[in-house]
């Protein structure tokens, strides 16, 4: 039937022809039977018309029997529209760029929301797993799971499986020219945990999961990088840290882990390998607290029973295995943190990303307020039209339904070009999202992002297309005609006009002081002192492989060594090493102070790094007190370290900190003497707070220092530091030629990346507002002019009658300030309302900011006066006799 149908409306024409044809015939037959009976041919034919009634009446009848008359007049409304729209081309371009525009955006910021936090995580049964965290004492925030511990938890699981994983960094060759790739320890259970297989080969089997084992699964984009994708690279082996590995599997393209946005651990990897923790590691206590686990709930279970289960199970791990003075006192406790896996990954996108999409949906707002103001002016040019149609005939419905169609025409074509400028751009927003927005790298155009274009621009259609459809299709066509060809408009018109202006200007503000409270939280976080002078120096990256450098002596010789050589090069002015860069300290310390001047805690916490060389000095770090680390910290030496001022504040406030003493872990470690403070160094990002730092003389670490191989260089230097980084790669190939080189920058570009989520926040905002202003100027600025047009005779008596230009110029000027006014009023109202949104994504500014909320007004209404000014200058121009002729 629906076939037959469709079959219809695509032969319409053959269709009517055969239907006028068969009346004909009927009309025919009837006519010779009357003449027949004896009637005349005219009197026949006049009969059998009558008989058969209205023709045309009767071809609309069968054409309902068909079921395709509304499609039919829907494609005629469709030609209809694009003759329109061809008729008034300025009108349609306009429409359909700002539309284009609006959901452009709309769709690429969708693109982003959908891929992160609507679809499901690619895994079986997702809403199963779970993430687990500890907390210790009074460090009461969550950490790491450490090896111990995680086999405690393992043996006595509360879960269906669990799996432990950790990042790594490996040198990788064997595969084309060497390299520092980022990669992952994993419980041989994670893939069957997660509910994923390889696409090609295996994963690890528990025999693999032990010390030794020297097997490797490569993502997809490793395995096409590296070895085109050939299929035959399973049972390969490749080089990591200098050993060799056997490729038992490849991953699927689709498959990313870890993910983007977790507390720790949160660096796609290239590669995985075993977890196979070793005798070290699995009797280091109260250690190594880096590796988060992941766990599948049992049949029934629910987070709050797991959450009791780990708890009960923390206590006992307590008692059972911790150090005896950890036990006896009574303020400390192991306790754990059990959240799903969904909201850990998307915890930090979860509050940026609907900001975005609420922004960008105001954007909309705005621009089909723009294209209605647009219609609604262009809707007095066409009311003698509807009413000649309504004259003819036409009812409300059919002419409601025709201008529709024309707005879902100029919605349909702004949607596909929008959606092809999201296409477009799909690729540099990937790129350029914060680290933290999770599967950016899937960002794409797929089946819910075309469904949710086609619906906003179905909804962008009926948001400016109903209000002039009904303003046209109510007004009746004989007043209509009355007025002539132009008329005049009417005070609802104007009410309606002066409603979307209003509308404009405040989602406007709204979005303005958004934007405006992100620039001066960027700009207050750039204005942050780091504690350390970033300009003249670079820094770079590397680590030692175990096979090729197994003896602490070894690693220091290399580490010394290079520093030696690059000390000499020219233009160098200090060099040294440190276990990590300032804004991005990963190691935590357990540490007593001696004779604190304030109680002090059960396990007090420091952010920890090791120093080799002239470290503080090429880094720009500043003394306050003492000195620096440097040469005469040997291994022979006195035991030293070097604390921050939060550190020294804290436990001896009003006290000369050198000289004090502290100790690291357990009451029978060593004591380490206070020799300078520094400074406070951002040891995270430039918005957190400063936490106590310490550091140690990496010669001073002992054999433990083969646990310390990656260090990153830091050189400062007396001109443009990039001039050394060749220098710098020969200095090291000279040493070890396959030893990669990462990271290699400048300090300042290193601290410029470190607020690329807050750059990127603020620029997107700002863009979005931007637009969104230009397209409210454009609004008033377009119902002024109409206002200017449709009083033309007026304002010409008004000249006539004397009125001077400046009259004229501020009655215009007055009444788009006016609508500019009640729109920023509304406009501070809601944006005092919802800028609390943004308070987690501010650093030194409040969500009320006075400047914002008073300079950002005030800049808008200037750019609104300018709207305003060219419709109102015009109207001064006017001449009466020209006017009212």
């Amino acid at each position: 039937m629906f076939w037959r149908r469709f079959s219809a409306v695509l032969r319409s024409r053959r269709f009517n022809r055969d239907l006028e044809e068969e009346m004909r015939l009927h009309v025919a037959m009837r006519a010779a039977k009357l003449r027949d009976k004896g009637m005349s041919a005219e009197e026949a034919a006049t009969a059998a018309r009558r008989r058969f009634g209205n023709t045309l009446l009767m071809k609309e009848v069968s054409r309902d029997m068909w079921g395709w008359t509304m499609i039919d007049q829907f494609l005629q409304d469709v030609k209809y529209g694009a003759r329109m729209m061809r008729r008034s081309a300025g009108f349609s371009i306009t429409a359909v760029l700002v539309l284009a525009l609006g959901i452009g955006a709309t769709t690429a910021i969708f693109s982003v929301v959908n891929r992160a936090l609507l679809q499901p995580l690619p895994y079986r049964e997702a809403d199963r797993l779970v993430v687990v965290y500890e907390a210790l004492g009074s460090f009461s925030g969550p950490i790491g799971v450490s090896p111990p511990d995680y086999a405690y938890f393992e043996k006595h699981s509360p879960f269906a499986s669990l799996a432990a994983y950790v990042n790594t960094q490996h040198e990788l060759s064997g595969a084309g020219e060497p390299e520092r790739v980022t990669g992952a320890r994993v419980s041989a259970g994670l893939f069957p945990l997660l509910g994923v297989t390889p696409a090609l080969g295996r994963g690890f089997t528990s025999d693999e999961d032990r010390p030794g084992s020297s097997v490797v699964v490569i993502s997809h984009g490793l395995w096409r990088r590296k070895f085109g994708g050939d299929p035959a690279v399973v049972g390969r082996t490749i080089t990591l840290e200098r050993r060799p590995y056997t490729i038992v599997g490849v991953m699927g393209p689709d498959f990313e882990f870890p993910h983007r946005g977790p507390r720790m651990n949160n660096t796609p990897a290239d590669l995985w390998v075993p977890l196979a923790f070793t005798d070290e590691e699995l009797g280091g206590w109260v250690q190594r607290y880096n590796h988060a686990v992941v766990a599948r709930l049992r049949p029934g279970a629910t987070i709050a029973q797991a959450q009791q289960q780990c708890d009960a199970l923390a206590a006992q791990l307590l008692e059972v295995h911790y150090p005896p003075e950890l036990r006896q006192n009574k303020t400390f406790s192991v306790k754990t943190h059990v959240w799903p896996l969904r909201d850990e990954i998307t915890r930090r996108s979860q509050l940026l990303l609907p900001v975005l999409m609420g922004a960008v949906g105001m954007v909309l707002l705005i621009a089909c307020a723009d294209v209605a103001n647009l219609s609604l002016t262009r809707a007095v040019v066409r009311r003698r039209e509807m009413a000649v149609r309504s004259a003819l005939g036409a009812g409300q419905r059919r002419l409601i339904t025709q201008l529709l169609t024309e707005s879902l025409l100029l919605a349909l074509i702004g949607g596909a070009l929008g959606l092809l400028f999201a296409w477009a751009g799909t690729g540099a927003l990937a790129s350029a999202v914060p680290n933290y927005i999770p599967r950016a790298d899937g960002i794409r155009i797929d089946g819910w992002v075309l469904a949710f274009t086609a619906a906003v621009s179905i909804g962008a259609a009926l948001s400016f297309g109903l209000v002039p459809a009904l303003d046209v299709a109510r007004r009746p066509a004989a007043a209509t005609l009355q007025e002539g060809v132009k008329g005049s408009a009417g005070p609802q018109r104007h009410r309606i006009l002066h409603f979307l202006m209003v509308a404009q200007v405040s989602l406007s503000l709204v979005l303005l002081i958004g934007a405006g409270l992100l620039a001066r939280s960027f700009f207050q976080l750039l204005a942050t002192d780091p504690g350390f002078r970033p300009e003249n120096s670079l820094s770079f990256k590397t680590s030692l492989p175990a096979t090729s450098y197994r003896q602490a002596s070894d690693i220091r010789g290399f580490y010394q060594t290079l520093i030696e050589n690059i000390k000499v090069l020219p233009g160098v002015t200090a060099v040294g090493a440190s276990t990590d860069l300032p804004l991005a300290v990963r190691e935590r310390r357990s540490f007593n102070p001696e004779n604190a001047a304030v109680p002090v805690a059960q396990i007090n916490v420091s952010a920890h790094s090791w120093i080799l060389g002239d470290a503080f000095e090429a880094m720009g770090a500043i003394a306050k007190r003492g000195r620096f680390l440097d040469s005469r910290d040997g291994s022979q030496s006195e035991r030293v370290t070097v604390v921050n001022e939060t550190l020294a504040r804290r436990y001896w406030p009003g006290q000369d900190p050198i000289g004090k003493r502290v100790r690291w872990g357990r009451r029978t470690a060593p004591w380490w003497s206070i020799v300078g403070v520094v400074a406070d160094i951002k040891h995270g990002p430039l918005e957190a707070d400063v936490v106590p730092q310490s550091f140690q003389p990496y010669d001073q670490v002992g054999d433990d220092v083969v646990l310390l191989r990656e260090m990153n260089i830091i050189v400062r230097t007396s001109g443009n530091p990039a001039l050394l980084a060749n220098a710098l790669r020969s200095e090291v190939r000279r040493l070890d030629a396959a030893l990669p080189v990462v990271d290699l920058q400048t300090l300042d570009r290193y601290v410029s990346r470190s607020v690329a989520s807050q750059r990127f926040n603020s620029y997107l905002l700002g863009a979005f507002a931007l637009f969104s202003v230009l397209l409210a100027a454009m609004g008033l600025y377009g119902v002024l002019s109409y206002a200017v047009t449709q009083r033309t005779q007026e304002i010409g008596i008004r000249v006539a009658l004397g009125a001077r230009p400046a009259d004229i110029l501020w009655t215009v000027l007055s009444r788009g300030l006016v609508l500019a006014g009640i729109g920023v009023v509304i406009g501070l109202g809601g944006a005092a309302a919802l800028s609390r949104w943004l308070s987690t994504l501010l650093y030194g500014v409040t969500p009320h900011d006075p400047a914002t909320f008073t300079l950002v007004p005030v800049g808008f209404l200037f750019i609104a006066l300018l709207a305003c000014y060219v419709p109102a200058r015009r109207a001064t121009r006017l001449e009466p006799s020209s006017t009212l002729r």
